[in-house]
């Protein structure tokens, strides 16, 4: 079985969207207030900006420009899952809890047919990848509607 350099070149895209995604996730403004992590609106906007801009347009690297990867989308959804988790989150950022949760599930509906169709163009299988395009595209709408469209927090009475 020769090595046409297919292997070599998605191991280094794969490591390159998990580092960038572990490197989106561990640079967070992280304040730590008596032993509580928290966090500020502008922080949270800037992570839901660059979210968004690797989502709609991709990875800017090398002067090209590559589709948010698999990898990628999964760090996504430990952020969107994290913020809708934070107890405090509506009120530092007036953003719905339910807005994060419904972000999160509609990742989830991006990284499943994203993955299979990662997976088929390595091997090849144009069939895979003509069933579950439109499934990712769809998801992927729906994403940067729900990121143009934030929730506001409900006034507790």
């Amino acid at each position: 079985m020769g090595n046409n350099g297919t292997g070599i070149k998605f191991t280094s895209i794969l490591m390159a969207a998990v580092f960038l995604a572990s490197f989106f996730i561990s640079a967070q403004e992280e304040v730590v207030v008596k032993g509580k992590v928290v966090y500020s609106k502008s922080m949270v906007d800037a992570n839901l900006k660059t979210i968004k801009d690797i989502v709609k347009d991709g990875n800017k690297m090398g002067g090209g420009t590559r589709e948010v990867q698999s990898s990628q989308i999964y760090g996504f959804i430990y952020q969107m899952n994290y913020f809708a988790n934070y107890a405090e989150i509506e009120k530092v950022t007036g953003y719905s809890r339910d807005w994060f949760s419904a972000m999160k599930k509609t990742l989830e509906e991006m990284w499943i047919p994203k993955s299979k169709m990662e997976t088929a163009v390595l091997n090849k299988n144009e069939k895979i990848v003509a069933q579950y395009e439109p499934v990712y595209k769809a998801a992927h709408k729906k994403f940067l509607d729900l990121l143009d469209h934030p929730q506001k927090a409900q006034k507790k009475k």
